[in-house]
């Protein structure tokens, strides 16, 4: 299959390294934890060597993107898999790394295809327990996906789990090679800007950044924003600051939004933005369910947001059972406070708003862990993958130029154009709305 595309004749000197296709349901940058992984990975890439395949919000629909950052002329929408699969095949990619998830058909179809049929080297990597979620709801479905990730497994030249618990539990059942840990991790440097000291009088301040599903955090957060809420009630200086994706905003803000004491609102801005706003908080929250449905999803994950709390500066509140990885690792280490069952939340919620010489103490116990979970050392291992240079490079279009000369799918042009123009404007709009916090953290 041809994509139609002249190839580019010749190099230029952003053609070093390898040609790289991402394949995940999550759009890198934004507001979320998953999408703030993809720039922590792949954020020296240059955008003429990487290549994305996302969601596009519409089921049909899959974005091509060059580069990690949005922009006019860099992402194309197409329905369905033909014409993403042959401009990747004109890419001629030297590596395609692959995050596996149920609710993307699409993409699962187009990485299966490079990299069984095609014979693309493949990374996998995978950050969530699913399979197991999905096999209590569908167990033929389960089956069928199992046969394609063994396949998969078989095939890889790598493979990278969330935490070393997932990385020896799927090896097991996946097979492969043996599976190596690839989580978040934060730079120093990006930390290093001067906290806003809080008052006496100010009261203490719970932020917590992220989703708010119900198969993972929604009961326990609303456990917290009940407890918080009685406390204001009482006449605690206590104020708990939510921030999540509109999905969940619009869903679940009501039971949130009549709680004294407590806020909700949505997460936007950049990622400098978000960490100037959890730095600002006296406690950072993380926060999963109690309920099998989410330990069978989340028991072997390690929060992508985990790391930045650590490093933010705040003491930080752990809600959830040790069953899974993130709080078991954080009581471990011994760098924030355990709420381990629903019913003693209250009072280890109380014990940190009255106690400032532990959430002192648990703020610089929780910076110290941070130094271990620098970007350098968390991303060592999937470094020996992506080095290397591209014997494909001699007449084959960069990502940058493939994108911008690529034809739209017959009669979907306006309907792209419009579609890729509103989440550009919905990304400025949110920046500007910003703003103006930005600036107070600045001065």
């Amino acid at each position: 299959m041809t994509s139609g595309i002249a190839p580019l004749t010749g190099t230029t000197a952003e053609q070093v390294g390898k040609r790289i296709v991402v394949i995940d349901q999550t759009a890198p940058g934004g507001v979320t934890a998953t999408g703030a992984l993809k720039e922590t990975y792949f954020g020296s890439i240059p955008a003429e060597r990487l290549l994305m395949a996302h969601h596009t919000g519409m089921h049909d629909r899959i974005t091509l993107r060059a580069g990690l950052q949005a922009g006019f002329g860099k992402a194309r929408i197409y329905r369905g898999t033909e014409r993403s699969l042959s401009l990747i095949r004109a890419f001629q990619p030297d590596l395609l790394i692959y995050r596996p998830l149920p609710t993307a058909p699409l993409l699962h179809h187009l990485a299966c295809t490079l990299a069984l049929e095609d014979g693309v080297p493949l990374l996998l990597w995978f950050m969530d327990d699913w399979p197991e979620r999905l096999r209590a709801t569908s167990p033929a479905e389960a089956d069928a996906i199992e046969r394609d990730l063994r396949r998969l497994a078989q095939r890889a030249s790598g493979c990278f789990a969330i935490s070393a618990s997932m990385a020896s539990a799927f090896h097991e059942r996946y097979g492969g090679p043996p599976y190596q840990v690839a989580h978040n991790g934060v730079r120093p440097e990006d930390w290093s800007f001067p906290r806003i000291p809080r008052s006496e009088n100010d009261p203490i301040l719970l932020r917590y950044s992220g989703a708010l599903a119900p198969d993972m955090s929604l009961a326990s957060m609303i456990s917290l924003a009940q407890a918080v809420s009685k406390l204001a009630a009482s006449g605690k200086p206590v104020q708990l600051e939510i921030r999540t994706q509109k999905t969940w905003l619009r869903q679940y803000a009501h039971k949130f939004r009549s709680l004294p004491g407590v806020s909700i609102g949505s997460a936007s801005g950049s990622q400098a933005d978000y960490r100037r706003w959890i730095a600002g908080a006296d406690i950072g929250i993380i926060a999963y369910n109690f309920d099998d449905e989410t330990i069978r999803y989340t028991r072997y994950s390690f929060a992508n947001k985990l790391p930045e709390l650590m490093a933010a500066g705040s003491a930080v509140l752990a809600i959830g059972p040790t069953d899974i990885e993130t709080i078991r690792s954080l009581q471990t280490h011994g760098v924030a406070a355990i709420a381990n069952r629903p019913d003693v939340l209250p009072e280890v919620l109380l014990d940190l708003v009255n106690n400032p010489a532990r959430r002192h103490a648990l703020a610089a116990a929780a910076q110290e862990y941070a130094k271990l979970l620098t970007l350098d050392a968390v991303r060592q291992a999937m470094e020996v993958h992506l080095g290397g240079s591209s014997p494909a490079d001699a007449g084959v279009p960069d990502a940058v130029s493939l994108i911008r000369r690529s034809p739209r799918a017959p009669g979907t042009e306006a309907r792209d154009w419009l579609h890729i123009r509103l989440r550009y404007l919905k990304w400025a709009y949110a920046r500007l709305r910003a703003l103006p916090h930005t600036l107070r953290g600045k001065a």
